[in-house]
């Protein structure tokens, strides 16, 4: 039946004059520190601070960029700086929100070539701003990609849930699979999040028992070839003077 009037007058509505016309602009300053871009936003965050560590990928050879969203699963997934996954994990839980991986490729705007990014995201509150730090710097050089018995389980992990994906999301990888044809952002794109990497993920789950220590080299081999200052690009996020909590009544 459809809804009396009195019901729809009881929706929320935007009139057109009060939608903004120009899009929002985000303030930010740009430096350089030691030969890494660093872009600062200094907004309300509710006291949070996010931090992104960007790492160029463009130019790493085929072999690499099949293997950068296992290789991101387990550089956020295992141990780091001498402690084993279940510490270094509570570690991360104590001081920060999460730190996680994000892989893009996108077309410029004119053009003018492919953007691809390995993201290294994490955040915290203020107060924990440094020790949060701490952490992704543990993970960027000192991560552990040795422990045989977690590394099986992230290439378990990470198979499944891309076989996971293919009954309800079926229509989001057949459209990744026509895009991979129609530029390289497309094919980046189904290489790392589409039916191939399932395949490829497939692939690696059952030679592990067999090839475990071949994978733990090659993990090795991307971590060297991503995790340069040269490739990195920072982005800081929150505000600048965290607000003054409201005094106790």
């Amino acid at each position: 039946a459809p809804e009396t009037p009195e019901a729809l007058a009881t929706l929320p509505q935007l009139r057109l004059d009060q939608i903004p016309r120009d899009a929002e602009r985000i303030p930010g300053t740009a430096r350089d520190e030691t030969g890494v871009p660093i872009h600062e936003h200094d907004i309300f965050t509710n006291g949070i601070a996010y931090l992104d560590i960007l790492f160029d990928v463009s130019d790493l050879p085929e072999d690499i960029q099949a293997l950068l969203p296992l290789f991101g699963a387990a550089c956020t997934g295992m141990g780091a700086a001498g402690q084993d996954y279940a510490a270094f994990a509570t570690r991360q839980s104590l001081v920060t929100g999460g730190v996680d991986f994000e892989l893009k490729a996108r077309d410029r705007l004119r053009g003018e070539g492919t953007i691809q990014l390995f993201a290294l995201r994490a955040s915290a509150l203020a107060r924990n701003i440094p020790r949060m730090v701490e952490v992704v710097r543990d993970i960027l050089v000192g991560g552990d990609l040795d422990d045989p018995a977690r590394l099986k389980d992230i290439v378990n992990e990470e198979r499944n849930s891309h076989r996971a994906a293919i009954g309800p999301r079926g229509h989001v990888l057949a459209g990744r699979s026509a895009a991979a044809s129609l530029s390289l952002a497309g094919w980046r794109d189904e290489q790392w999040h589409g039916v191939t990497q399932a395949r490829f993920l497939g692939e690696l789950a059952r030679k592990y028992e067999s090839g475990g220590d071949r994978i733990r080299d090659d993990l090795t081999r991307v971590r060297d070839a991503v995790f340069r200052r040269g490739r990195a690009m920072l982005n800081l996020t929150g505000a600048a003077k965290p607000p003054t909590p409201a005094p106790t009544p």
